[in-house]
């Protein structure tokens, strides 16, 4: 088996490198890890704000485990992905910027609904960003959950702006918990 990377891959990992190199040299990254934070906010803002990705094979950008975008993301486009724009946990949908996330294979932010990680377990905001929303796939039950989790006993609150759609899997169902107790 042979494995190299494609001109498209050689690209991207020469503009990160480039970045980096300027924005957070080795010298940097070791003085950051012993800072509270561990990292240069900054940088991460700068690196997730005006993101632009396109021709992805498969979907655009992966989120899983709680990942997600960082609050100064944003003007994100993502546009020629062979499937969605976006996979990501429900539990992180919150943190999806405003953007363009269309001219892809399947325009619609996808949230697989396949565990536990799909709970939405914090207040948040579904916003409206030009697509629906996809809950669950042929391979997953397709269950969103929104619940207080870990004798959590404030409400979760879940607001969705104007104009979200949100389109489930054949068979899948939202449950909403309530909290043990409210204040």
């Amino acid at each position: 088996m042979e494995f190299a990377f494609t001109d498209e891959q050689d690209q991207f990992r020469a503009v990160v490198r480039r970045f980096l190199s300027d924005k957070s040299p080795t010298t940097e990254v070791r003085r950051l890890m012993d800072t509270p934070d561990g990292f240069d906010p900054d940088v991460w803002r700068q690196l997730a704000a005006d993101l632009v990705l396109t021709g992805s094979a498969s979907n655009g950008i992966v989120l899983r485990d709680g990942a997600g975008f960082t609050a100064g993301s944003a003007r994100v486009t993502i546009s020629g992905s062979a499937a969605y724009p976006i996979s990501i946990f429900a539990r992180s949908v919150g943190s999806v910027p405003t953007g363009t996330y269309t001219g892809n294979a399947i325009d619609e932010i996808l949230l697989p609904a396949t565990s536990g990680n799909d709970t939405m377990t914090e207040t948040t905001t579904v916003r409206s960003l030009g697509v629906p929303y996809k809950v669950g796939l042929a391979t997953s039950a397709g269950d969103l959950r929104i619940e207080a989790v870990g004798g959590v006993t404030t409400p979760v609150t879940v607001t969705v702006e104007a104009g979200v759609v949100m389109r489930f899997h054949k068979g899948g169902v939202l449950r909403v918990s309530t909290a043990s107790s409210t204040s």
